[in-house]
């Protein structure tokens, strides 16, 4: 679907179109507010929202937040030809989170653990609560030695089923 096929869904849906107007107006205010700013403030400058004749706006660190504070008044100077009702600017700090950068947490299970967690699958019958068990023994171990096999699984199992007093089986293998 192309953009000229989405703008004219945009355009002539009844339920979109109040949304259509509203995210075009803080467009609008967006590219308003960058021009109006110092280059280096203006690309940590976003509006957030337009509500009861005030607008706010978000930057990602506090001096920022305070040069965008001490440049109100020409910011509504500026705004007002465009939205006459508007009455007061608000900047707000959101820092914003590259998630690109943020690590997946990887946790590690030793062998015991992990025997541990494959013996109680074992003991399972076949339900959703077994899967889990096994994904998470699989997915919380090193590659060195991950792919511990079904048949193990059941020798397990087996184990479990002729051990008649219920001794820990992780500990025997």
């Amino acid at each position: 679907m192309s953009a000229k096929e989405i703008k004219t869904i945009l355009d002539n849906a009844p339920e979109l179109r109040a949304l259509t107007k509203r995210s075009r107006q803080l467009l609008y205010l967006q590219r308003l507010i960058r021009e109006s700013l110092p280059n280096g403030i203006a690309s940590r400058a976003d509006v957030a929202n337009l509500e009861s004749r005030k607008l706010t706006i978000a930057t990602d660190n506090g001096a920022a937040a305070a040069k965008i504070r001490q440049l109100v008044p020409r910011l509504l100077n500026k705004l007002r030809p465009f939205e006459p009702e508007l009455n007061a600017i608000k900047v707000v700090v959101q820092v914003r989170v590259d998630h690109k950068s943020l690590h997946k947490k990887q946790i590690f299970l030793d062998h015991k653990a992990r025997n541990a967690l494959l013996t109680l699958s074992a003991r399972l019958e076949t339900s959703p609560l077994q899967s889990a068990i096994r994904r998470l023994a699989d997915r919380a171990t090193p590659s060195n030695y991950k792919q511990e096999t079904l048949d193990k699984v059941n020798s397990y199992k087996h184990q479990y089923d002729n051990d008649s007093d219920g001794e820990d089986l992780a500990e025997n293998t």
